[in-house]
């Protein structure tokens, strides 16, 4: 069934009120979607008891389903409502629509237009709703001896409405300020689990369940308590579960099933092991993604500096995607001294371009680059990934996986068992364990063919034109690149590597800067070979709707862009695992005498944001998407800070190297 939120409510206008409670219909109440999809999981202190995540940004829908939960027909002309009895395909629309008059409006009892066959005006089978945003907590607990999870409904249930008492009592709110629920859930393994759910009741939230994550242990054993009822009912009553918005859930709650889910066990798993204890005594589990945790304590602290270690595989490292760069950024932009610490052993791996391209990133933002000794600053066996401090106060945070220091989109991501810890004290940062970079040690030597440009604004544009002004501004610093497209043989290959053309929009872009050398002599023609190569999209359960959002799966992805660069020559797109495509984004021209040039595209084709957000039908076969794709209609800028670097050879004589 399909979902409409109305702007309002309106009765008929010649309807007259009664007293008479026989001809009363009420609607059965159905419970809301609650979701907290756009957070990351984040493990309980022994990962075994479970994981714990949190999102500001919630989305809880309200939603009516009418008398037999088959919808309502509704009338697009007027407005008028009626309880479904049947599916679309199984019946009629209910009598009452048939021959309605007007909702509202007309004179006398005027016959809608929406009763013509041919207006397709009565919608069918349609649920009514109302979507808002706010804060969401949700638990997923587990046996800890077994790592079995917690499926059972009526123990879910309890749990969530003695844990919303335990939240309330603590704030000094009333219960009915917080929604509970509880839903079926899948793991990554697809087995099944059950999600407890507490949300602010306020559109926007309140900060009340955003205090769940750091008090969780405290909370859950004030649960029990709690779910110990007083009078020890047979299975809920007012002194334990019940409360005017849960009187009618009697068949989901029993203080007995929950307080068998909340055993010793599972309580002293939620303390944090000693060996975690990296900070001393005063060391807590981060029980929110580190971004989050780190941006909030900069947004309501007095820091004056902040710290961030980087490590891990430096193939793996995506500055150019790294969505904690804007709030550096800003900080630095603020006064406030921001730091990226690079071990020595990283800074050697670094590529000329990669070097050159971070260099260039900090310098635009005022971000200080110093050098750490081989293997970063560890503690007790985690490794250091954040500090922030003030005059008289120093937060850090530690972690004990090395993935989670890679910079890049999936930054301080614990994965399944990893932990971060952290600590507050009322002491100064220490002087860091490190040295600024020697000459070139970041700023690499540049092979002498390569020739830099610095995009800003060049670019900025109608998307129907950008391959004409990318080639005309890469001609202006390339003469010959000029010479050789205007005159000459057609290019007898164009092959472009990149990890991110995983979306409807850097599709178009790619497909307008190739459509761009179709202008030339020298350029793309029927019968030269254009070759991709591209990552498959990450794994993501959120829906897609707009130009801007991944593919969810590989093979639409591969149909779309084969169908979509097909039209420029002979085309063949491969879309492999994320670690079998070269870092580097290089588009490389061929020409059939053994000519070539070589570009190289810092952020590939990543910097450009649309004027306006547009819609996107992902469920479209291939060939309806690559029309769609191309004749999109918006503007595009560059919204990366600073500059964005690109380099490029001249037209070089000899067979086109593996790598340049």
């Amino acid at each position: 069934m399909k979902l409409l939120q109305p702007s309002g409510f309106a009765v008929d206008i010649f309807s007259k009120p009664h007293n008479d409670f026989s001809r009363q219909r009420f609607i059965p109440v159905q419970e809301p979607w609650i979701s907290a999809g756009r957070a990351s999981w984040q493990p309980l202190a022994h990962p075994e008891a479970g994981r714990i995540r949190y999102d500001p940004e919630g989305l809880i829908l309200h939603w009516s389903a009418g008398l037999s939960g088959k919808g309502y027909a509704i009338c697009l002309e007027c407005g008028r409502a009626e309880s479904e009895i049947v599916e679309e395909r199984e019946g009629p629309p209910p009598t009452q629509l048939a021959g309605h008059t007007r909702l509202r409006g007309g004179r006398g009892h005027q016959e809608c237009e929406g009763n013509s066959d041919s207006k397709l005006a009565i919608q069918r089978n349609i649920c009514l709703g109302g979507a808002l945003h706010t804060d969401v907590v949700e638990l997923q607990l587990q046996e800890p001896t077994t790592s079995v999870p917690i499926t059972s409904e009526v123990a879910c249930s309890s749990i969530a409405v003695a844990l919303r008492q335990a939240l309330a009592a603590k704030l000094g709110v009333r219960p009915e300020e917080i929604g509970w629920g509880t839903v079926p859930a899948r793991s990554e393994q697809d087995a099944a689990r059950r999600s407890i759910l507490l949300f602010d009741m306020a559109d926007g939230g309140a900060g009340y369940v955003s205090s769940v994550p750091g008090s969780l242990p405290e909370l859950l054993r004030r649960a029990r308590e709690i779910l110990e009822c007083s009078k020890h009912c047979d299975q809920a009553c007012h002194a334990c579960l019940l409360a005017f918005d849960t009187q009618h859930m009697l068949d989901k709650l029993s203080w007995r099933e929950g307080r068998e889910v909340l055993t010793d066990a599972l309580l002293q798993a939620l303390a944090l092991p000693a060996e975690l204890a990296v900070f001393g005594p005063e060391t807590q589990l981060e029980a929110v993604p580190l971004s989050t945790a780190l941006i909030s304590e900069m947004r309501h602290s007095e820091a004056q500096e902040c710290r961030i270690h980087l490590g891990g595989a430096v193939a793996d490292w995506e500055i150019g995607d790294w969505r904690l760069w804007p709030h550096l950024a800003r900080w630095a932009a603020e006064g406030i001294r921001v730091s990226l610490l690079i071990p020595e052993d990283c800074a050697a791996q670094l590529t000329w371009d990669e070097g050159r391209a971070l260099v260039s990133r900090a310098e635009g933002a005022r971000i200080s680059l110093l050098i750490t000794p081989p293997g970063g600053a560890s503690i007790a066996g985690t490794r250091l990934i954040a500090e922030v401090g003030g005059a008289q106060y120093a937060r850090r945070w530690a972690v004990t996986s090395e993935q989670s220091l890679l910079p890049g989109p999936d930054w301080g991501a614990l994965g399944a068992t990893g932990r971060c810890v952290t600590a507050k004290n009322p002491l100064a940062l220490t002087p860091p364990a490190a040295r600024p970079p020697r000459p070139e040690e970041l700023a690499k030597a540049r092979p002498g063919e390569f020739r830099e440009l610095s995009i800003q604004a060049q670019l900025n544009g109608p998307i129907e034109t950008l391959g004409e002004r990318f080639w005309r501004l890469l001609i202006g610093i390339v003469p010959e690149l000029g010479e050789r497209l205007q005159a000459g043989q057609p290019l007898a290959e164009v092959s472009y590597t990149d990890r991110y053309v995983r979306s409807p929009i850097t599709a178009r872009l790619l497909f307008e800067v190739l459509r761009g050398l179709q202008r030339y002599t020298g350029g793309l023609r029927p019968n030269s070979q254009v070759k991709v190569q591209v990552a498959e999209p990450e794994p993501s359960r959120n829906p897609r709707s707009f130009l801007n959002q991944d593919w969810d799966n590989r093979q639409a992805q591969q149909d779309v862009l084969r169908k979509l660069l097909g039209p420029l020559g002979a085309t063949s797109v491969e879309v492999r695992d994320r670690r079998n495509v070269a870092h580097m984004r290089e588009l490389r021209l061929s020409w059939p005498n053994d000519e070539y040039l070589v570009i190289r595209l810092d952020h590939g084709l990543g910097f450009f944001r649309m004027d306006r957000q547009l819609r996107h039908e992902f469920r479209n076969d291939a060939e309806r998407q690559a029309r769609a794709i191309q004749q999109a209609t918006f503007r595009i800028e560059n919204h990366a800070l600073g500059v964005v670097p690109l380099y490029t050879t001249g037209v070089l004589q000899g067979r086109v190297p593996i790598s340049v």
